[in-house]
């Protein structure tokens, strides 16, 4: 089931024209005029854009996974049990998260050692 727009996922991780490969556009002889600052600060903005989007798609599947455990028949308002479900629901998947968030930059810092 899907509602609002937010069914399924048609994202894509590429960022670019027809090559998807904008990376080294900012080593290319081309590049010059930009100062190692500009294009330090031209990166740190298109990581920004980056994690804005995956939070985007994150907070997007939440909304669909704890909609669809939580309301069972869509109507104009949401019950008071649904409600509390779907706080539940944002809780528990925060908290997933988290923890995998955790583990991963754990597990990153060892294999680092």
């Amino acid at each position: 089931m899907s509602y609002g727009g937010y069914g399924g996922s048609s994202s894509s991780n590429s960022y670019g024209g027809p090559s998807g490969n904008y990376g080294s556009d900012f080593n290319s002889p081309s590049s010059g005029s930009m100062s190692a600052s500009q294009r330090t600060q031209v990166m740190s903005q298109v990581q920004q854009q980056v994690q804005m989007s995956q939070f985007t798609e994150l907070l997007q599947k939440m909304s669909h996974a704890c909609f669809e455990k939580c309301v069972p028949k869509p109507g104009t308002s949401l019950s008071s049990s649904e409600q509390a479900c779907i706080g539940k629901c944002a809780d528990r998947f925060v908290e997933a998260m988290s923890m995998v968030s955790r583990t991963y930059i754990a597990k990153l810092q060892q294999s680092q050692r």
